[in-house]
């Protein structure tokens, strides 16, 4: 039962359970959709009079999605999405739809496990997408890196993926999620104009830069570019995914800290997008001295950080009804999330003073519990 508000008088679970029954039983469409919408929004602008509320509505489904790329879609550049099928509404399928339909002359592979419904691969093999499937590990860990072996899951997956992509010619690749998507059209030479108009400075192994999201970039944990999305040359794409297992790559990273799973080193737990990219930095014979310094001196050296709003992302996992979810909150002195500006700041001038408005987000363990706080 949901807590009573006295304000409204009704009880908020069972008050907005009803609302969304009363709509899918009269199967409105998105006109009278915003209209229920903009009401229930009046409803509480007068209750939180000092809040400015919005919203935004995607659709679900292909056959509801109706935007058309403009320009003839690359065949040199692969999709490759990883990771478990998501069958809450079809998710995934409707996704690859959805890419089908705005990349037609893409590779477009999902890299997913030998246990998934074959009824449903059946249906995405039949649109066109190529099927790699792996054999999840045995998961034989039960001390501490049981609850870190989703890590391995995304490496072996991703790694898959990427090399299927390799062995069919591609020279491009977006790395994707399966509960993951998308709704820009175009997503791909948006990204090739981007590589062209911020090329390379540093003398280095790597081709061209790697574009990621500001989509869990944090600005204030040390290597924490996100792992959820990626595109760039196949091969540079490859090199940073071509990482150890964390079960067994992570005890390398520790010879002189704790010994902790996960460790945590100067304050920075150790996690996988932490590893990530520490890992990836070492290949580039980078020196890793774990400070907020380093950490943006190489997203402005090596990476390109787009903003999640104008690829138009959507996760449909936590809180998927927060647009702007871990990356705006105004009751705090600078945004938790690293975003397209931001990042044009670490290409130019490289002295941001960020560290005046927020200190590091730092971890510690109290009575074996890990915890994290802000400086």
């Amino acid at each position: 039962m949901g807590k009573t508000n006295k304000k409204l008088g009704i009880q908020d679970q069972s008050f907005f359970e009803r609302i969304i029954e009363v709509i899918r039983q009269r199967k409105i469409g998105d006109k009278l959709l915003n209209k229920c919408m903009i009401g229930i929004i009046k409803i509480f602008e007068r209750i939180f009079r000092n809040k400015a509320i919005t919203y935004h509505i995607r659709p679900l489904e292909n056959s509801n999605f109706h935007i058309k790329p403009s320009k003839k879609s690359n065949s040199t550049t692969a999709i490759v999405m990883q990771g478990p099928v998501d069958n809450d509404k079809d998710f995934t399928l409707e996704t690859l739809k959805i890419y089908r339909k705005l990349y037609r002359d893409s590779l477009i592979i999902l890299s997913t496990w030998d246990n998934e419904n074959k009824e449903i691969l059946n249906q995405i093999e039949n649109i066109g997408v190529k099927i790699i499937q792996s054999r999840k590990p045995d998961n034989t860990s039960d001390g501490p890196l049981s609850t870190w072996q989703n890590i391995d899951l995304q490496i072996i997956s991703t790694k898959a993926g990427l090399k299927f992509a390799l062995k069919n010619n591609a020279e491009y690749c977006l790395k994707t999620r399966t509960d993951q998507r998308f709704y820009r059209s175009d997503l791909i030479d948006y990204f090739f104009k981007f590589q062209e108009t911020f090329p390379l400075n540093a003398k280095t192994n790597q081709n061209q830069r790697l574009i990621s999201s500001s989509f869990a970039t944090p600005k204030y944990r040390v290597y924490g570019l996100t792992d959820m999305m990626m595109f760039g040359e196949v091969n540079d794409l490859f090199n940073y995914w071509n990482v150890e297992n964390y079960s067994t790559g992570i005890y390398k990273l520790i010879d002189q800290h704790s010994q902790d799973i996960p460790p945590i080193i100067s304050g920075t737990l150790v996690g996988a997008e932490v590893y990530f990219m520490s890992s990836y930095l070492q290949k580039l014979d980078e020196d890793l001295d774990w400070t907020l310094e380093h950490y943006w001196e190489m997203l402005g050296e090596y990476f390109l950080i787009m903003d999640s709003t104008s690829i138009d992302t959507y996760w449909n996992k936590y809180n998927k009804s927060s647009e702007y979810k871990f990356g705006r909150d105004y009751s705090l002195k600078a945004h938790r999330l690293l975003d397209f500006m931001d990042w044009i700041q670490l290409y130019q001038e490289k002295d941001t003073q960020w560290e005046r408005l927020r200190g590091q987000e730092r971890w510690a363990r109290s009575n074996g519990q890990l915890v994290r706080s802000v400086i």
